[in-house]
C-alpha cells in the first residue's frame, strides 16, 4: 500500500502545532517567559494553519462517499457510545469545578452579569440598564447570544455554565452525525470523536478558572456551528445563522466576515451573496435591534466608551494585587501586550494605545493577507476548496487578533486553539495518508 509521506509529515505538523497551543495555554503557560511564551504560542498555531492549509487546500469540493457495508452500523454505534461516555466524563469533571468555584460576584462578575440580563428580560424588564453590583456597577455591553441561551438555565434552575457545555456538545453532535455519513475508517472516527475533549482535559487540571468563570464553550460552541454550515451553498439559512450567532456574541471575526462574504460572493454569485446576507439582516434585527438597540440607541456607542475605560484598568495593576506588582492580566504568557507595558514610555493609557494600533494593524493585515492568497490561489489553481480555505484562513485571523490583543483576558485565547476541532472533522486522515505524493502548483 501506497502512503503519502508529504501528509504523513503534515498531519503530524498540525497536531504538534495544536499541542503547542494546548500546553501554552495550561501548564505551560508563561513558562517561557513574559517575551517567547506569546512568540511560541502564536507559532505553534501558525504551523497548524499552514499544516492544515497543506493537507486541505487541494482537496476538491465533494460529496463524502456514504456507508455502504452493514458494519459501518456498528462503527456508528460503537462512535457514538464513545461520545457520549466522553461528554459524561467530562460533565462529571466540570461539576467538581463548578462546586470549586462559586458563581458570586466577588469572585467573577461574568455569571452574575449574566443573570441580571436573563431575569430582567423574564420579569418583562429591559435588560440593557446599569448592572448593579455591591460597591460597583457595570454598563451592560454583551449582545444577545452572550445571555439569551441562558434562559434555558434559568427557568430550569440549573448553573448557568452547564449551559455553555451544552451548546458546545450541540455543535460536536452536528459534527458527529455528519461523520456518520462518511465511509471512513473506525480509528479515524475514534480520534475525531475523542479530541474535543482531550484538549479540554488539561484545562481542567491546569486552567480551571477557564470553566470556574468564564462561559467560554457558548461562543466556542456558535462558532464550530458556524464551521458546520460554512459556505453550504444549499443551505443559506444555516450558514447565515452561525453568523449571526458568532456576531451577536464573540464577534471577533468582524474584520474576516467581509472578505468572507466578498469571496462568497465571487464564488456562488450575487444571489447567493444576497440570500446569506439578507438572512443575516434580518436575524440581527429581530434578536439584537427590534428587541433591544430601537429602545436605546446610544447601546453600542456607551458600550464601546465603557469597554475602553474597562480596557485602561487592565493596564493597571489590580486592587488585589500587591504594591509594586505588574498588571496581571497582561502578564499571563499569552499576549503580546506585556511588551509594550515595558517598552512603551508614558502612562496606561499611552502604553495601551500602542497595544491597540499595532492589533488594528496587524488584524487588517491578517485579513489582507488571506484575501491576497484567495487571489493568488485562485489564479493558479484549478481545483481546490475554497471553503476550507476560509476555514482554516478564519483560525489563521484569530491567533492574530488574539495574540495582540490589548485587553488579554487568558479565557479568550481558547477560541482560536478549539477551532482545530472544526477543521480535524473536516479531514479524511485515512484518504490524506494513503494518497500519493504529487508536485503541487503552489
Amino acid at each position: 500500500m501506497n502512503y503519502s509521506l508529504r501528509n504523513i509529515l503534515l498531519l503530524l505538523l498540525f497536531f504538534v502545532g495544536l499541542t503547542g497551543e494546548v500546553l501554552l495555554e495550561t501548564f505551560c503557560q508563561g513558562c517561557l517567559g513574559d517575551y517567547k511564551s506569546p512568540v511560541v504560542w502564536l507559532l505553534s498555531g501558525l504551523l497548524s494553519v499552514f499544516a492544515a492549509w497543506g493537507l486541505l487546500i487541494s482537496r476538491p469540493d465533494k460529496t463524502p462517499s456514504l456507508h455502504k457495508e452493514s458494519f459501518l452500523h456498528k462503527k456508528t454505534l460503537a462512535s457514538f457510545t464513545l461520545f457520549m461516555c466522553a461528554a459524561i466524563f467530562f460533565g462529571f469533571q466540570l461539576s467538581e469545578i463548578f462546586a470549586k468555584f462559586e458563581v458570586s460576584q466577588y469572585n467573577s462578575d461574568v455569571v452574575p452579569s449574566i443573570q441580571m440580563y436573563v431575569r430582567r428580560l423574564l420579569s418583562g424588564e429591559y435588560p440593557y440598564t446599569p448592572l448593579v453590583f455591591d460597591g460597583w456597577t457595570v454598563l451592560p455591553t454583551y449582545f444577545p447570544m452572550m445571555w439569551l441561551p441562558y434562559i434555558f438555565s434559568e427557568v430550569l434552575n440549573i448553573d448557568y455554565r452547564w449551559t455553555a457545555y451544552l451548546v458546545f456538545l450541540s455543535a460536536l453532535i452536528l459534527y458527529q452525525f455528519r461523520m456518520y455519513r462518511q465511509d471512513i475508517p473506525l480509528v479515524e472516527m475514534i480520534i475525531k470523536t475523542l479530541l474535543p475533549f482531550l484538549i479540554l482535559l488539561p484545562f481542567t487540571f491546569y486552567n480551571e478558572i477557564f470553566f470556574g468563570h468564564s462561559v467560554e464553550l457558548l461562543p466556542i460552541g456558535f462558532y464550530l456551528f458556524l464551521y458546520f454550515g460554512f459556505f453550504n451553498k444549499n443551505k443559506p439559512l444555516l450558514f447565515a445563522t452561525g453568523i449571526v450567532f458568532c456576531l451577536l456574541s464573540r464577534y471577533a471575526f468582524t474584520l474576516w466576515l467581509p472578505l468572507s462574504m466578498l469571496i462568497y460572493w465571487n464564488e456562488y454569485g450575487f444571489k447567493a451573496f444576497f440570500r446569506v446576507s439578507l438572512y443575516v439582516l434580518m436575524g440581527v434585527m429581530i434578536i439584537y435591534v427590534i428587541p433591544f438597540l430601537s429602545q436605546d440607541f446610544s447601546l453600542v456607542t456607551n458600550g464601546l466608551k465603557y469597554y475602553e475605560l474597562t480596557a485602561i484598568r487592565q493596564w493597571e495593576p489590580q486592587a488585589w494585587q500587591a504594591v509594586g506588582e505588574k498588571p496581571h492580566h497582561l502578564f499571563q504568557g499569552l499576549s503580546f501586550s506585556a511588551w509594550f507595558y515595558n517598552n512603551v514610555e508614558g502612562d496606561a493609557l499611552a502604553k495601551m494605545n500602542a497595544a491597540r494600533t499595532v492589533h488594528g494593524i496587524v488584524s487588517v493585515g491578517a485579513a489582507a493577507l488571506l484575501g491576497i492568497g484567495y487571489l493568488l490561489i485562485k489564479r493558479f489553481r484549478t481545483q481546490w476548496n475554497i471553503r476550507l480555505y476560509l476555514l482554516v484562513g478564519l483560525k489563521f485571523y484569530l491567533l492574530f487578533f488574539y495574540g495582540f490583543i490589548y485587553v488579554p483576558f487568558s479565557y479568550l485565547f481558547v477560541l482560536p486553539t478549539l477551532l482545530s476541532i472544526g477543521i480535524v472533522y473536516e479531514m479524511n486522515i485515512w484518504d490524506l495518508i494513503q494518497s500519493k505524493d504529487k508536485k503541487m502548483p503552489i
